[in-house]
């Protein structure tokens, strides 16, 4: 990732997406990387997809103070891993201990509304941010990234 944030040519490459992995490790340092937050401003400024499940969209925070620009998630509303199973997990002896910080209300701060409470298997497409809110969403998220992105593509195609 480090070879392609400092290329200033990415004008060659035909990505359409940019894919954040969830799971509870995608809160520790994808949030404060910047190799992450240039990733991120380059998938907005190119107006490529960004999909994010489970934890993954922690990773927004880090287009977060981008200099005098906005937050680009400002109204967005995305699903995601809830803040509140994150509080009560050590109990359930999922994980050992308490999470080092919440993302959601940092998320909420920025102007971004979570629309779950609870891990339901949902999925949420706002314009080309999709996201997903647990394993339990995985297949329904891979299906609707996959038709997404082709319904992108065709229209691409399609207009030449």
């Amino acid at each position: 990732m480090r070879d392609f944030i400092a290329d200033t040519n990415k004008g060659y490459v035909d990505y359409v997406a940019v894919f954040i992995p969830g799971g509870h490790g995608a809160m520790l340092g994808l949030p404060e990387n910047k190799d992450v937050k240039e990733l991120i401003k380059w998938a907005v400024a190119e107006d490529k997809y960004l999909l994010a499940i489970c934890h993954g969209p922690a990773a927004l925070l880090s287009a977060a103070n981008c200099g005098d620009t906005e937050f680009p998630f400002k109204g967005y509303k995305i699903n995601s891993f809830p803040d509140e199973m994150d509080k009560t997990l050590p109990e359930s002896g999922y994980q050992p201990g308490e999470m080092p910080w919440i993302y959601g209300e940092k998320l909420k701060q920025l102007g971004v509304e979570i629309l779950n409470k609870e891990i339901a298997g949902d999925c949420h497409v706002d314009r080309k941010l999709i996201t997903a809110d647990s394993p339990l969403a995985a297949d329904k998220f891979g299906k609707l990234c996959a038709d997404e992105l082709l319904v992108y593509e065709k229209s691409r195609v399609e207009k030449g």
